[in-house]
């Protein structure tokens, strides 16, 4: 399966596919997001606060998580435009949910 998706200008950074959702985040420090069904219909665009997204995940149908490369996490509900972001201090290795809990999970080297 080929996928092209339009609007980057600074390289991909980061990709998920879930379902038919595609989001991707690229250097120049967007996140776009497509329905893959409706010929990669770009549902919505946002902007990460300081740095690129280095980690882009689809929770759901819902619910996507975006990581910057330092300092932010993004925990966005694209259907209803509300975004929480969370503030810490380190470089990010990685960020994960608990679907039992509901517990978000960021990793961080010193």
């Amino acid at each position: 399966m080929e996928i092209e998706l339009d609007g980057f200008q600074g390289g991909l950074t980061s990709i998920d596919i879930c379902q038919n959702i595609a989001v991707a985040g690229d250097g120049e420090r967007t996140i776009r997001l497509w329905d893959l069904r409706m010929n990669n219909k770009e549902l919505a665009t946002y902007k990460t606060m300081y740095d690129q997204a280095m980690i882009s995940h689809l929770l759901s149908d819902d619910f996507l998580l975006i990581g910057e490369r330092s300092d932010f996490v993004h925990l966005i509900d694209y259907k209803k435009g509300h975004i929480q972001t969370i503030d810490f201090f380190g470089n990010l290795t990685g960020v994960g949910m608990d679907h039992e809990s509901g517990g978000i999970f960021i990793g961080i080297e010193e």
